[in-house]
Formats: structure tokens, C-alpha cells, sequence
């Protein structure tokens, strides 16, 4: 049988789309994959191609989340945030501090009132893992007002922005947080699924990031915008690899990694592309290596090879597959959330 080594993380393996011959003049390399851009990549370069400081988190997010579901109003959508921000911009005192900026956007978006009819926004508690791509939409969570680790930071940090915040995104694993640049210079993380305030130390002990992911920068670092477009663009792209070839996802995978080299997840969609191509072209058609052909097997060799050679990146900026026992404890966690939040 086709062996697989024990892997240290997780992929999503897929199998669908046919593999995408290159028409060259002479044979490519075993284990080569021809990136194919398609529309979609092409929507995402043109976003990044644009200085970092005049990328709009909020008209890239909205972007982004159409090449999901094109019956996405971007116009309506971008209005809605404008419209929100001037709301914030509205509450805020003279002379106030830039804590206190903060912290009229945190009541905003979070404290009943006039300002957003007396409906606050809230956790999805339904979607904690946001595994439904529609549920990290911004239009979602302006629509809804039930929102998770993607969509809610992600506000929180635009309408930041919005009225002059040096504000930005950060990770944790699997977790987005907003950083807020206060008036000593200091960087405060605004946990946006909770409204609290954790220490970068805090972050590291709750989702347990070793030191040498801190030390590496795979986490816990103020992001460019650049690397903020190449995050909110993770989810499009994990549902973007289901229907794709994988050329075509070695063409986001690597764009998105030209913009962030140290993107955990484009990391993972780059060896998601090895693997795919290895399902096709021979896990689908031969039940055991002993069948390949030398120049079949070569090429199988090679394709694997560029599958462990990310995880190895990854293991090397340190990082580590989260437990089945942590998963269950977290989801306990938020299931004890729901209840204290339906009274219970």
C-alpha cells in the first residue's frame, strides 16, 4: 500500500480536479508542481501588490469574502462599516487617551445601547471553530452579530483603524487577537471574542505556544497589513482547496507565503498541493508503490518529499499539533461559555 509517515500536524486531504500538465520543452523535474493562477489569485495579488500602509483591512476582507459568495453587496458591506465607525468616532470624548478610544470601540461593539440599538455582538457559539466558511465573513457578523476568532478581531481592529488606531492583528494558534499601540508606546492585546486584555505570556500559557514559536515569530507578533490580507485570506483559501487542482493551490499558497513566509496555514495549503497532486496521480491509481515505474516513483519520492519538507518548517519555527484532549478541552470551555450566557 501507498505508505504515509505518522505526520506532525494536520491537513485537510482532499481528493478532486485533475492535474494540470506544463507545456514546456523539456521534462520538469520529479515532485514539480506548475503553479496556475487562476481569477481568484489574481484578486488576491492585486490586493497585495498595494503599500502596506494603504491597504483598507476592511475593503480586503470584504474583497476576499466575495470570492466566497459573490451575492456579497462589497459597497453595502464597506457602508455598513463606515457607518459603524462613525458611530465610534461619535462617542469619543475630547482629549481622550487612546486607552479610552479603545475602549469606546469595545462598547461599541459589545455593551447594549443606542449606539447599536440595544444588540450587542457576540460569540458564535454555534461555529466556535468557524468551520463554516460563511461564518468568518465580515457581512455575516454585521448581518448576524454572532461572530468568532476571525470576523470579530478583525472588526475590532478596522474600526480601530478607522479612527486613527495604530492597531493591528496577531495569532495565536488558530486564533486571530488585536494589538493596540498605546500612547507609552506599548502594545496591548484586546482578546476581541471576550473583550479581556491578555499579556502576550497569558496568550502563550492558554493556547500553548512554546518559546520557540515566540522566538521564531510564528505567533504573537504586531502583523504588516500585508501579513493581516495573507490571514483574513486563510479561510477563503481552506475553502478554496476542496474544488481546486493542486497547481492552482500551490499558486495561492505561494503567493500568500511571498507576503508572509511564516503563515502557518499557507505553509499547510502549500503541502496540502503535494499531497493532492499524490492522491491523483497515484494514491487514486495504484494500491502499492512496487507498482510505479522508476520515473513514477521518482516523481512520488519527490512530491512527498516537498509534503514533509513543510512540516519540517514548521516543527523548525515551533510549531506543534494541538491534542485531540486539548480540542475537547476547549470546546468544553465554550460550551460551559453558552450556558452561563443563556443563564443557565
Amino acid at each position: 500500500m501507498l505508505g504515509r509517515r505518522a505526520l506532525a500536524f494536520v491537513l485537510f486531504l482532499t481528493v478532486g480536479g485533475a492535474c494540470t500538465a506544463a507545456s514546456v520543452s523539456a521534462p520538469l523535474p520529479p515532485g514539480t508542481i506548475v503553479p496556475t493562477p487562476d481569477a481568484s489569485t489574481q484578486v488576491l495579488r492585486t490586493i497585495l501588490w498595494q503599500q502596506d500602509d494603504r491597504i483598507d483591512l476592511a475593503q480586503a476582507k470584504i474583497t476576499i469574502d466575495h470570492l466566497v459568495d459573490p451575492t456579497i453587496d462589497q459597497a453595502a458591506t464597506l457602508k455598513e462599516v463606515n457607518d459603524w465607525a462613525a458611530k465610534v468616532r461619535a462617542r469619543i470624548p475630547s482629549g481622550a487617551s487612546t486607552w479610552a478610544k479603545v475602549m469606546t470601540v469595545y462598547s461599541t461593539i459589545y455593551v447594549p445601547g443606542p449606539w447599536n440599538d440595544f444588540h450587542k455582538f457576540d460569540y458564535n457559539f454555534d461555529d466556535p471553530m468557524g468551520k463554516d466558511v460563511h461564518t468568518t465573513m465580515l457581512s455575516t457578523y454585521l448581518a448576524t452579530r454572532k461572530g468568532n476568532c476571525v470576523s470579530m478581531p478583525i472588526f475590532f481592529a478596522i474600526l480601530a483603524q478607522r479612527i486613527g488606531l495604530n492597531a493591528v492583528l496577531a495569532t495565536a494558534p488558530n486564533h486571530l487577537f488585536v494589538k493596540v499601540m498605546l500612547d507609552d508606546g506599548q502594545w496591548k492585546n484586546i482578546e476581541a471574542t471576550s473583550g479581556s486584555t491578555l499579556t502576550d505570556v497569558e496568550y502563550a500559557e492558554r493556547f500553548l505556544i512554546s518559546p520557540r514559536a515566540v522566538d521564531s515569530g510564528l505567533y504573537l507578533q504586531p502583523m504588516t497589513n500585508h501579513q493581516a490580507v495573507v490571514e483574513m485570506a486563510n479561510p477563503f483559501i481552506q475553502f478554496y482547496t476542496t474544488t481546486h487542482t493542486p497547481g492552482q493551490i500551490m499558486a495561492l499558497a505561494d503567493l500568500a507565503l511571498s507576503y508572509d513566509p511564516k503563515d502557518v496555514d499557507a505553509m499547510m495549503f502549500r503541502a496540502l498541493a503535494f499531497d493532492k497532486q499524490v492522491t491523483i496521480a497515484y494514491r487514486s491509481k495504484y494500491p502499492d508503490t512496487r507498482m510505479l515505474t522508476p520515473a513514477q516513483f521518482a516523481d512520488y519520492k519527490a512530491l512527498m518529499d516537498g509534503y514533509f519538507d513543510m512540516a519540517d518548517k514548521l516543527q523548525s519555527l515551533g510549531w506543534h499539533r494541538r491534542s485531540a484532549a486539548q480540542d475537547a478541552e476547549y470546546l468544553h470551555d465554550i460550551d460551559k461559555a453558552k450556558t452561563a450566557e443563556a443563564g443557565g
